[in-house]
């Protein structure tokens, strides 16, 4: 990928990466995506993509969190994640669909409560498949591509909607079903870790410091530092610096972003305090980034 295409991953994007079926911006179906050139940066994902690995093995992160797609395994990736493929096997073969965010909304209103399920996959967007889960989603994957490539008709995005709707309740039945039956209760600190995650995840380019995320939580910058620290073996600092640079990697490779454009984005005072951050945590100036 260059720096002419930019680093949100649409489906208007995509698209044109490689032969697939679409319904114009809003659904696309791929035969085997293992050779298409995303995520060799850290990328935005604008859609939900449901794919099934066949073969092979790929290593990729998704905010922050490594994971590994193996053989007869399902993940699901939900909008606004930054998604980025770190290495893969010569013979990976992947099946996959992905979609807008308000087609998939519509294809499931009044009839699933998808907000729990979404939540709960962002946290665990992978699991491994029994050889009945994975004919079941790859009968879904032919029928829905067959349809699509039928081309047009009048109720076309009717019938994949509806088609999607049954899709994500079997989806929901495979992740509940893998599932703990009791999970383990966590441990206070783990709590604060997740709530600590999640403040950081909204307000990372607003504040870079300890005590607006201590202050956030209701705890001391010392308890939060301790407890943070106790919990991952790296300080909360460190959290907060990884999201602030995956962001700006990202940015960075926006073709019309300037850098002093991203240094305001990410609320820094000046271009050159930007350039001093990044340089500290990524070991190159961001125009190094930028050109790489």
């Amino acid at each position: 990928m260059n720096n002419s295409q930019s680093q949100n991953l649409d489906i208007e994007f995509i698209k044109d990466l490689v032969p697939m079926d679409t319904i114009g911006d809003e659904f696309i179906i791929f035969g085997d995506i293992s050779n298409m050139p995303l995520f060799d940066y850290p990328s935005r994902t604008n859609a939900i993509v449901f794919a099934i690995c066949l073969k092979g093995v790929a290593e990729l992160s998704i905010n922050l969190k490594n994971i590994t797609l193996r053989e007869n395994t399902f993940i699901v990736i939900t909008p606004d994640q930054i998604t980025q493929f770190l290495n893969k096997s010569d013979d990976l073969s992947i099946r996959c669909f992905a979609m807008s965010q308000r087609f998939i909304e519509d294809s499931v209103r009044g009839a699933l409560n998808f907000v729990p399920l979404m939540l709960y996959i962002m946290d665990n967007p992978c699991t491994s498949l029994t050889p009945e889960e994975l004919t079941l989603l790859l009968d879904y994957h032919s029928f829905l591509w067959n349809k699509v490539k039928t081309g047009p008709s009048p109720y076309l995005k009717e019938i994949i909607q509806g088609l999607l709707q049954a899709l994500c309740y079997e989806v929901s039945s495979i992740f509940n079903k893998h599932q703990p039956s009791e999970r383990p209760k966590k441990a206070r600190k783990e709590e604060i870790f997740e709530l600590f995650l999640n403040e950081i995840a909204q307000n990372y380019k607003i504040n870079r410091n300890v005590a607006f995320y201590a202050e956030k939580l209701r705890l001391t910058p010392k308890h939060l530092s301790s407890t943070i620290k106790d919990a991952t073996g790296k300080p909360a600092g460190d959290w907060i610096d990884s999201y602030v640079i995956l962001e700006a990697k990202a940015l960075l490779k926006t073709p019309n972003k300037t850098i002093q454009q991203i240094a305001d984005e990410l609320n820094f005072a000046n271009q050159s305090f930007f350039g001093k951050y990044f340089k500290q945590h990524a070991g190159m100036s961001p125009s190094q980034y930028k050109t790489s």
